[in-house]
This record gives C-alpha cells, structure tokens and sequence, in this order.
C-alpha cells in the first residue's frame, strides 16, 4: 500500500504564521476486504508445534522473513517461498518440507552465512534438536560445508565441554581450551575427501534434489566438533577443532545419542545453521522445520527466548521482557526478577541508566537512552516456596544476555522522520487546569527573584494558567498576591517527563510590552543534585517586550564554565528577527529545537536560526547537554534583562500555547498486518508514536469523511464486511 498523506512537518519545511499545524501524518491506509482476501490467499499458517516442546520461534520460516532469528554480519541469509523459482531454473519451484517457505544460506565469497537463537538454560538440562535440509542441482555447492549445531555457553559467552568421541577419548590438549562440547549434525560437505583418516559416515555429500526427496534429516548429536581448520595453538573460527566432524544419524557408533545434556556453568543454549563458503563459486544450503526440543525443565524455567536485540538512536526508548513460570502453583512458589547490566545487578529502585520503574519486574524499561545505557542485559529469576519456614529457594536461572546499543544522534538518519512521541495539546474542558499527570508548578518568587530578580509571584491558580478553546493561557496580571505586586505561572513537566535528544517544540502565541519576559525552555533533571548551570539550560525561546526587542526570538544555553556560567552569564546563543518590524506578538509561531548528540539546532516556523556545539562554547567551558531535561513554560515579570514594567506596560498579558510536542526519530508510521481467526485480522502499530485510528467507509478518491475508531490502543481486529465493502483505515498523529 502507498502513503495517502503525509504531511509531517520536519525541519526546513514551511508552516505558515499563524496557521495551526496539525502534523497528521496518515500512513499505510488500508481496504479491509481486500486484505481479507489477500490473507486468505496467502494460505501457510505456522507450522505446529512438535513435542516435546520445541522453543525455536519461526522454526519453519512460516512468517516469510526471519523473525526471531538473529543473523550474521556476513553472507547472505534469506526466507524463499515456494512460488518463486530457484536460480538459474525456470521451471523449478522452491521446495519446503513442510508450509511454504524455507530458509537458505549461502555466501559467493570465502565466508559464511548463519542464523541462530539462544535460549536460557541450566546445567543438567536435556535438549535434542534436528532440521532438515536440501541442496539444489542448479545451485550446488562445491568448495563450502554446511551444518546444523547446538552448543551451551556459560553467563560470560565462554563455549562449555560436553562430550567426548569414542575413537580418542576425552579431548586433548591443547584443545580443551576452545571448548569440545558442541553437538551438531552431520556436515553436508560434497567434497569428501577433506577428512582425511576418519570414516565417510561422519559426513554427507548431499544429492543434488531436483524434487523433495532430496529433504534430509539432519539430529544433533554427541559426535559433533566442529569442522574448522587451525593450528595448533590458533583461535579456532568456529567451535572446536578439525578432525571431530558429526556423524551421519543414519551411522551411528553404539554410543551416540540425541539427548543433548547442558554442562556444570551452562547459562544458555545456541541453536545455529550455518552455511561455510571456501572459495568464490557460491552455492546455497535450504533448511525448514527446525526443532530444539526442550526435554527437562527446569524450575523456575524461562520460556521466551533472548529478547531480541535492541539498537536505537540516543533518545529513543527500548524495553527487555523475560517470560517465567514455576514448577508449582503461585500459592507456593513465587517468582522473583533481578535484571542486570554486564552482569551486575541493577538498583531495585532503577533510576540508573534512564530505567523507568524498578529492575525487580519481568520487563525492563528505559526511556530517551543515553550512550552511556548501551551493555549487556539480562535477569536473573529465582524460585522461591513459601509455604514452610524458613522460605526455600528452589533454584535460579538466567536470561540470555541481550545488547542494547544506543547511536548517537547526529543528524536525522536516513529512513526516519520525527514523530510524536509526547504532546499536551490542552484539549480539555475551558476553565480547567492544565493536565497534572504531565504538569507541575514553580510557586512563589524564588530566592532572589528566581534569581532574576524578577517581581512576579508564581501561582497555580486557573488565574494565571487554565485551559480556554484548545489553548493554554498563562496570565501575567498586576494584582498584589503573596506580598508582591504581579502574579504569573510557572509550569514544568520535572518530575513528571523528561527527555534527553529529540526535538522539541510548541506553537505559541506571546505577549508583549516593558518587562514581560515570556519563555519555552528546559532544565537538566539533575538540577537539585548538581545545580545550575552544571545541569544545563536550553532556552527554546526567550523575548523580552520592549518595542526594539518585539520581533526578536533568543535561543541560548547555559552552563558551567570556571565555576560560573558560560560567558560570563550571557550563554551562548543566536536570535531570529522578523522581517519588516513585525512583532512576535502579533501571531503564533512554531519554536524548536533538534536536540542531538553534540549538536542543538534552534528555529522558528521554518528558520534554522542557530546551531550550537561542543565547539561553540567558550574556553573552560563544559558541554552538559547529554543528559534528559525537562519543559517550562513561563511568562515572567521584570528582571535584570527585560527591565521592569513602566507606564506604557498594559494588564493583564497573556502567553497562548496551542501545542507543546516532543518528536523522536523512528521509522515511518505504519500498519503491521496480521492474521486472525475467521477471517478477520488485526491491525497493529508503534505504541511509542502518538498516533490514533481513523476510519472510513466512502472511496479514497474524494473522501473526506475520516472519524476516528473507538478502539485507541494497538491492536484493532477488523472484520470485513460481508458484503465485500471497503473500509478504509489510517494513521494519524497526533
């Protein structure tokens, strides 16, 4: 499906003054009974599970792509379907052992292609594992090997021994030291005539199938070493060592066996296919029906596999969840959670690493990540029964250890755009509060005027900031209040939202005359421990409003330099004047900033007006701008750099915020679509975008009447209309 609109507003594009800018960005509509149809056509449900329980997730590769496999740097790993023709054919289709589609792996270089998942084990426990595998006349493979293999690792990703071969007894030195318990298959290896001394039945010259006779089946075994070349003394490339290939089921010495049994210190398990290229002819390998089968559980167990590894640009959001269960019902055995990073325990509390919530639940949460949060993660469960005294633990086991990798953010990174991923658009009832679960106050005058010496005294009341026809109002009035003679509002989202990179913006309408200080900036969230100006400040917007100061925005930071701030107290910053002496006041403008790593972009509507960096600032001073802040909205009343109100100053004057939003950079807005029983299906989207459903039932071409659907959080399970009517379906957001 193509875009139907999209008329998101990122930087360098043009908002008109005064004009509202709704930034609806409507992706990837959708005719529901011609979706319908395509899933029926599309036939191939996932494959059932055999038993004993197999964890491998798309173990056949019935989703069409390879999710839940994680996938080498190199080679070439891809899902074919069996509609499509195999290369160099063309009248041979792909073949799968079973559904549709099948994974190959193959490589035209001297390297190698692999998948594989890992999942939490404990030592003692049994596994078996198998797949089968074809090879193709048009596209087979000369010089490379190919096989499937199973090893177990302990919690710092060392390779652990399992096993021994018949023929030599235990693995000798030197050896032991890389590990001698990988089990694996039979290697496919058309060359026979590499292992030199050992029987042909510990590998496979694989037919050249030109039907589905040619699937074989491949079990994990206790014969397996590896099939790597090195020397004595090398770091081998893959586990093991030469000489100690798998042997063919089929062939099997008395003592082989499919029960695969984790080593004392197993932390995990690795199910991997891989695809070895020697020389530069190419060839694939094709693999289907994969099964790791778990044969003894463990108590507490862990039943999802790693959690799939997560790389994001600094700013965005990411979470880890591990599912468990317990050998006994919850009125006897409780669960406990701990997650870790490299191996250490997190706080309970969270608070570090920009964690969200606590470290001791079954999903780990962090918010605008910082360079600082990438490393290693995992949680460690315990069982514990508590129905005697003293309280018993059962045991314990580990999560696989999964990456998180924060980029920085230096420019938008091709692929993504800005989306809303926090906004307060003050859409609620005229003469209420702004929203308290995003909104508190600064109240009173500070110490010193805020430091300012400013004249105002800051309330909460709906006096000086309520909500009237979709706008935020903060009202300076000349009243006295709490011994002084101005009172203001002060609003902040500290405590409350936080945020480190992104863009934030608002569009604002501001006050003027002598003395009024109106302001949209940021504090570092670190204020009360460190204080200013080693937390940092951004000032999206400042104006002070004397007559040659009205058409003048200001974007300035501020932070530490020897002790003080920078320039002396000045900051560093640029200014944006409207053209032809027109003032700020007289329409609402959009301001911004693009927050990224080492760099801070200003504007105003359109106008990127000023650009800081780590260079900009002055000698001894300190970048601090890497850390979350959060927004205040405020409109002051004197104070040393606006000067105090005179006679010309009219009352009250108020600041109008139509918007406040916060973008991250994210791929683009759209549906994912999956299958439902009965013809239905569901429609599904990104929880971290502010985004909702619309409907319609008229054709695209003309209609206008979109209305938004009752159901607003992901996912929406469409039914399509029995008389094959289209409904349309979008995106919008905010």
């Amino acid at each position: 499906m193509s875009i139907l609109k999209n008329n998101l507003r990122t930087s360098g594009s043009s908002v008109r003054s005064g004009e509202r800018s709704t930034n609806s960005k409507i992706i990837n509509w959708v005719c529901a009974a011609f979706l319908a149809g395509l899933i029926f056509l599309g036939g191939g449900g996932a494959k059932a599970a055999p038993a004993p329980y197999n964890v491998l997730i798309n173990p056949g590769a019935e989703t069409g792509d390879l999710t839940g496999w994680n996938v080498s740097n190199t080679g070439y790993t891809l899902v074919v379907s069996t509609n499509s023709l195999v290369p160099g054919t063309t009248t041979e289709n792909y073949l799968a052992h079973s559904g549709k589609y099948v994974f190959e792996l193959f490589d035209t270089t001297a390297n190698s292609a692999y998948i594989w998942q890992d999942y939490a084990a404990v030592a003692g426990s049994e596994w078996s594992a198998n797949c089968y595998a074809i090879c193709y006349a048009s596209n087979y493979f000369d010089s490379a090997i190919a096989y499937m293999e199973v090893a177990f690792f302990d919690t710092n990703g060392n390779l652990l021994g399992a096993s021994f071969d018949d023929n030599i007894g235990p693995c000798p030195a030197p050896f032991e030291e890389y590990g001698y318990g990988v089990y694996g298959s039979a290697i496919l290896d058309p060359n026979v005539a590499k292992i030199i001394g050992y029987p042909f039945e510990y590998i496979i010259a694989p037919p050249p199938a030109v039907d589905a006779s040619g699937w074989m089946y491949l079990p994990a075994t206790n014969f397996y070493y590896g099939y790597t070349n090195f020397g004595i003394g090398d770091v081998p490339i893959e586990p093991g060592f030469v000489g100690f290939p798998a042997i063919e089921y089929g062939y099997q010495l008395s003592t082989a066996t499919t029960n695969l049994v984790a080593p004392p210190g197993t932390a995990f398990v690795r199910y991997k296919l891989e695809f070895d290229n020697g020389s530069d002819d190419g060839g694939a390998v094709y693999w289907d029906d994969c099964v790791l089968a778990k044969l003894t559980w463990s108590d507490p167990d862990i039943t999802n596999p790693q959690p799939a590894s997560v790389t994001i640009y600094a700013s965005g959001s990411a979470s880890f969840t591990v599912k468990a269960v317990a050998a006994h019902k919850a009125s006897i055995e409780v669960l406990t959670y701990q997650w870790q990073k490299n191996g250490t325990d997190l706080p309970p509390a969270g608070g570090v690493n920009d964690i969200v919530g606590v470290t001791t639940n079954a999903t780990l949460a962090f918010v605008n990540c910082a360079g600082t949060d990438s490393g290693l993660y995992s949680c460690v469960v315990m069982g514990i029964t508590t129905n005697v005294t003293p309280w018993v633990t059962n045991g314990t086991i580990r999560s696989v250890p999964v990456p998180l990798t924060v980029i920085p953010l230096n420019s938008l990174p091709s692929g993504m755009q800005w989306n809303i991923v926090w906004n307060d658009e003050f859409n609620q009832p005229d003469g209420s509060s702004p929203d308290p679960t995003k909104w508190d106050y600064d109240i009173g005058n500070g110490s010193g005027g805020w430091g300012n010496n400013e004249l105002e005294y800051y309330t909460s009341r709906t006096n000086n900031a309520r909500i009237v026809g979709g706008q935020l109002i903060i009202e300076a009035d000349q009243e006295s209040y709490g011994g002084y003679s101005y009172t203001s509002a002060r609003m902040k989202t500290q405590g409350k939202w936080s945020w480190a990179y992104g863009r934030i913006e608002a569009r604002i309408k501001i006050p003027r005359g002598q003395g009024i200080w109106p302001a949209f900036w940021m504090l570092g969230t670190n204020i009360d421990s460190v204080g200013w100006p080693t937390c940092g400040e951004i000032d999206i917007m400042e104006n002070i409003g004397k007559t040659s100061d009205q058409g003048t925005d200001h974007g300035t930071i501020h932070g530490p330099q020897g002790g003080g701030d920078y320039n002396g107290g000045s900051g560093v910053g640029g200014t944006y004047t409207l053209p032809g002496g027109a003032a700020l006041a007289d329409d609402f403008h959009i301001y911004a900033v693009e927050w990224m790593t080492n760099q801070i972009k200003w504007f105003l509507d359109s106008n990127n007006f000023f650009t800081a960096t780590p260079s900009s600032l002055p000698s001894g001073g300190t970048w601090v701008f890497t850390a979350p802040q959060f927004i205040i909205l405020n409109v002051a009343v004197g104070g040393n750099w606006p000067g105090n109100p005179d006679a010309t100053t009219v009352f009250p004057q108020q600041m109008l915020v139509d918007y406040v939003r916060v973008y991250e950079p994210t791929a683009p807005l759209a549906f994912s679509v999956g299958p439902q029983s009965n013809g239905s299906f569901t429609l599904s989207w990104p929880t971290n975008i502010v985004c909702h459903v619309q409907v319609q039932t008229n054709s695209l071409a003309g209609g206008t009447n979109w209305f938004d659907t009752s159901v607003t959080t992901s996912p929406l399970v469409v039914s399509p209309d029995p008389n094959n009517n289209c409904v349309f379906y979008r995106l919008e957001s905010p």
